[in-house]
């Protein structure tokens, strides 16, 4: 691997994604800050993306090419964050493209920064990166109380796009890497990113330095696919939880909310579209929750009686259908 030890390290889970990575390797070697490595981890892919990176690397000395067996992008971030030797860590899919200033600009907020992360927003595209659909800020942004926000709701959802954020790369030990157990299920950087904001201090950017391209073929934002999607999702929330209580700490009410919200949301949909079982799952995940939470407040009890319902009327449903 490279002999410098550079400000970034940019690390790329690459898996079958040759028809858009082309984009991707311009929009990093066109970069106007020029202090990064970018390790690009071949997860086993069986197109032309390989080729391509290896071109790169033989155009570009800061970038390199590592190959592994297909095992998931957990697991192959993990990979790149392990050969990583830059202060900053910045994970780009293979698929999404970096604005021209994007390492300047954060490099900027970075300079003699006591915080652990630093994330901005990013522009929502279609497949072809010819329309922009929406701008989004990190979760909490421009708030009073943003950092509050964030922790709240971080616990629920991913309150950023992965290449939106840098991390400092001393806090990436073995307890803070990508849970590997997620690696064939969706949802896994609400996993990544809640660990390490409950730990440690972020900041928040105001600029936008990510394309972010939605509905390319094997992308893992397949929301129409609920049980995919629902075992990923309720996946994500336990562990979530679990490391709170690792920390002998419990859910606050605001978490909670954002949680039930979370799951009741996905519950109602899965079941709009004719999966009541995993929408059930849903709701009893979303029940328990409420259940061991300690606070006797008015609209924490309206959130159990409200959860309790909609569980057992889909609990009835079930029944009525083995049945019938």
């Amino acid at each position: 691997m490279f002999q410098f030890m550079p400000f970034f390290s940019i690390v790329t889970p690459l898996y079958n994604k040759a028809e858009f990575f082309h984009q991707t390797i311009a929009s990093v070697l066109n970069q106007s800050f020029s202090d990064w490595e970018w390790i690009i981890v071949d997860d086993g892919s069986t197109d032309g993306g390989p080729r391509l990176a290896r071109g790169a690397a033989e155009q570009n000395p800061k970038v390199a090419l590592v190959s592994q067996k297909n095992t998931g992008p957990c697991s192959a971030r993990n990979h790149g964050i392990r050969l990583a030797r830059g202060k900053w860590v910045l994970f780009l899919d293979a698929d999404d493209v970096l604005l021209p200033s994007y390492l300047e600009e954060i490099s900027n907020c970075c300079q003699g920064s006591n915080a652990g992360i630093h994330a901005g927003g990013w522009a929502e595209y279609d497949a072809s990166l010819q329309e922009c659909v929406c701008l989004h800020r990190p979760a909490g942004a421009g708030e009073k109380g943003s950092l509050a926000t964030l922790f709240n709701s971080a616990i629920a959802f991913a309150p950023w796009h992965p290449a939106a954020a840098v991390v400092r790369r001393d806090l990436l030990i073995e307890k803070y890497l990508w849970e590997e157990s997620m690696n064939r299920l969706l949802t896994e950087d609400t996993v990544f990113w809640w660990r390490l904001i409950a730990s440690f201090p972020v900041k928040l950017e105001s600029f936008c330095g990510v394309k972010y391209r939605r509905g390319t073929t094997g992308c893992r934002d397949q929301v129409d696919d609920f049980p995919k999607w629902g075992e990923g999702l309720m996946c994500a929330l336990k562990w979530n939880l679990d490391f709170l209580t690792a920390s002998r700490l419990q859910p606050n009410p605001m978490q909670v909310k954002n949680l039930v919200n979370v799951l009741s949301r996905f519950a109602f949909e899965a079941a709009s579209a004719g999966h009541d079982v995993v929408s059930c799952e849903a709701y009893k995940l979303a029940d328990s929750i409420l259940h061991r939470a300690p606070w006797k407040t008015l609209k924490i009890i309206l959130w159990k009686v409200a959860c309790a319902q909609r569980a057992e009327r889909f609990k009835r449903m079930l029944r009525k259908a083995k049945n019938g």
